[in-house]
């Protein structure tokens, strides 16, 4: 028996060896969650199509303020938008 007719001579329906990106065939980096089956790198790629968006990216900040402090508690006038709001 050579070295040939071994490789991959055995069935593969379980584990990483099993699964590959739906895209590309690769099998590294997979997302499985939801049956997406879909490589990272593809999924960056693909991801607007599919129906994904970053969650902060949506959230307009406030100009010159870091990310963490541009909740309204936290912005310049909180204390003068607190009072204008009772």
């Amino acid at each position: 028996m050579t070295h040939e007719s071994v490789w991959y001579s055995r069935p593969r329906k379980f584990g990483k060896g099993s699964r590959e990106c739906r895209v590309c065939a690769h099998r590294a980096g997979l997302i499985r969650k939801y049956g997406m089956d879909i490589c990272r790198q593809c999924f960056r790629e693909k991801a607007q199509d599919i129906g994904f968006y970053k969650v902060g990216s949506h959230i307009r900040r406030r100009v010159g303020t870091p990310w963490p402090w541009s909740t309204r508690r936290h912005s310049e006038n909180w204390l003068a938008e607190e009072r204008a709001d009772h």
